[in-house]
């Protein structure tokens, strides 16, 4: 169960990376929200650190919790997925910077900043993604089942 919970503590980590990733796009850009999901992300990563602590004791209750904060997301990843949903939706809010920056380099630093932010997203997503399957596969088989069910908890 020691490698199932590191992963679920480097889970919730690389939300909460996901998370501050998509506040600085919403900054930087000066004129998107972050939309619900940073919040579901670091919701989610709470989650994940609160089974972790359980999983560590053997609780059968943690267990449950635990496959329910990883099997749960990488289902809705498929269903997006299947439906060409995007993961990260923006509400737009139009405001005048006042400073009188150029449009022409602002755009130039968004478009900068979007093809960076797109990559490390990418990238932690993916890392992400492989982690969960990982402890969710840890977690589903024969021999951690048997020990989460003779858990007194």
């Amino acid at each position: 169960m020691t490698a199932a919970f590191w992963f679920q503590i480097a889970i919730a980590g690389l939300l909460v990376v996901l998370a501050l990733l998509e506040v600085a796009t919403a900054w930087y850009s000066r004129w998107a929200v972050p939309a619900f999901s940073s919040a579901v992300s670091l919701v989610l990563a709470a989650w994940l650190v609160g089974a972790a602590g359980g999983l560590r004791r053997g609780s059968r209750v943690a267990h449950r919790l635990s496959l329910a904060g990883l099997v749960l997301p990488l289902v809705g990843v498929m269903v997006a997925g299947a439906f060409r949903l995007g993961t990260t939706t923006y509400v737009t809010v139009w405001t005048s910077s006042g400073r009188g920056d150029d449009v022409a380099s602002w755009l130039d630093r968004l478009t900068w900043w979007s093809e960076v932010s797109s990559v490390a997203n990418a990238g932690v997503s993916l890392i992400a993604l492989v982690l969960a399957v990982s402890a969710a596969g840890m977690l589903l088989t024969k021999t951690s089942r048997r020990y989460f069910a003779r858990a007194v908890n």
